[in-house]
């Protein structure tokens, strides 16, 4: 089945809402309401439901945080829980989690520059102008990206929605998307996910291969 995952500050241990030997039986039994979940947990359920995915894997909720047998039996399962999820929601912006995913904004502030090409150009168009900090500042600047764990669950997830401050990011295997940019952003921003690297490496690697094994090649007499 589908599920998503979440990134997030856990923030103050004495705020926040976790599953404990004492509290199994209230989550097992539906005693606890999901209204009664911080806002980032309920902003991260209604994103799930627009993406029609039914189930979510959070952290606080499905490990029982006060027993040391189940912390060893699933904390080291943490990669293949985020690498086979259908998508990894980032709450970039929030410090805890009642910060919430979602921000009041100005969406026409997200939109990119745009200048003009010079007459006697090559081509009579319209350029974008972004700085190269544009997605660093936006999403990696935010206090989430500062707690250690979420280096892996970025990585490992190949799909994520970043929530930042001023607009939501994409990122995917082959696409870096946002709402300046919705049909993708510039090549200088490539995906940290994209595996074009690996197949460049591979193709350099081969043609070095090719190129020596001719060199020492002889002739047969």
């Amino acid at each position: 089945m589908p599920y998503a995952t979440l990134s997030y500050r856990w923030g103050p241990p004495k705020r926040a809402l976790r599953l404990l030997h004492s509290t199994f039986d209230d989550f097992r039994g539906g005693q606890q309401r999901i209204s009664d979940l911080p806002r980032t947990f309920l902003d991260a359920i209604v994103m799930a439901r627009q993406l029609f995915i039914q189930y979510f894997w959070i952290d606080a909720l499905c490990i029982v945080q006060d027993s040391d047998d189940d912390k060893a039996r699933e904390i080291p399962q943490m990669r293949s829980i985020y690498s086979n999820a259908a998508c990894n929601l980032a709450a970039s912006t929030s410090d805890n989690p009642h910060g919430g995913l979602f921000r009041v904004r100005d969406t026409t502030a997200v939109a990119p520059g745009l200048i003009q090409a010079p007459s006697g150009a090559l081509r009579d168009e319209m350029h974008h102008v972004v700085d190269m900090s544009y997605r660093d500042r936006q999403i990696l600047g935010g206090p989430l990206h500062k707690r250690g764990w979420v280096f892996q669950e970025r990585l490992l997830s190949t799909r994520v929605l970043y929530f930042g401050q001023s607009q939501i990011f994409w990122e995917c295997l082959s696409e870096l998307k946002c709402e300046g940019f919705p049909h993708g952003m510039p090549q200088s921003f490539r995906s940290t996910k994209s595996l074009e690297p690996l197949w460049e490496m591979h193709d350099a690697n081969a043609a070095i291969i090719a190129t020596t094994e001719r060199s020492t090649a002889r002739p047969v007499e």
